[in-house]
């Protein structure tokens, strides 16, 4: 604790406010902002750093076990990153993403972390045969339903997203809302 309380004196002192080094530090180089906290800052590396980012409201990737997924099978990287050179391959891909889509980097890593993989527990289908788990989707308390419908609702405010909240009618529903919300899309 002392030494990140330090390490917030001394960006104060040399920026005028922690806050302001952090938000003025450019999206497109985060790669090189969490070079800066494993370097300066004490136990806040990684994605512990990129957590500390996303709760104070920066923009920022979090490469979690799913996110890492979608990057090896985008061919961004080979191995979930832990090197400079894999955080700077990570950061040059977000930053064309970003570019194509107009997304920050929060949405991208979102959206990253939801295409790869069921982002339910496949348990929850566990010894159930296609007829089984068709009757349970009439049930919108059972727990098949929801982990099918929550996925479904993230997969489709992404496409809303792009499709400019088209067809309204999809768009509009309570449970694409909630997943456009959380996914900070709208």
């Amino acid at each position: 604790m002392r030494a990140n309380a330090q390490f917030l004196t001394d960006l104060a002192r040399e920026h005028g406010s922690a806050a302001k080094f952090f938000a003025d530090w450019p999206d497109s180089d985060f790669a090189g902002l969490l070079e800066l906290m494993k370097k300066r800052a004490a136990r806040c590396a990684g994605e512990t750093a990129m957590r500390f980012f996303r709760g104070m409201g920066k923009p920022s990737y979090i490469t979690t076990r799913d996110v890492a997924a979608a990057l090896i099978d985008a061919g961004v990287i080979e191995k979930p990153p832990s090197s400079s050179k894999d955080f700077r391959a990570v950061q040059a891909a977000f930053n064309a993403w970003s570019a194509e889509s107009g997304r920050d980097l929060n949405a991208l890593s979102r959206v990253l972390a939801l295409s790869i993989g069921p982002s339910y527990d496949p348990a929850v289908l566990q010894g159930l045969n296609q007829s089984q788990i068709a009757s349970k989707l009439s049930n919108p308390n059972d727990p098949v339903t929801q982990a099918i419908a929550g996925t479904a609702n993230y997969l489709i405010a992404g496409i809303c997203a792009e499709t400019g909240n088209q067809p309204a009618s999809v768009c509009s529903a309570p449970g694409t809302h909630a997943a456009a919300v959380a996914l900070k899309l709208s």
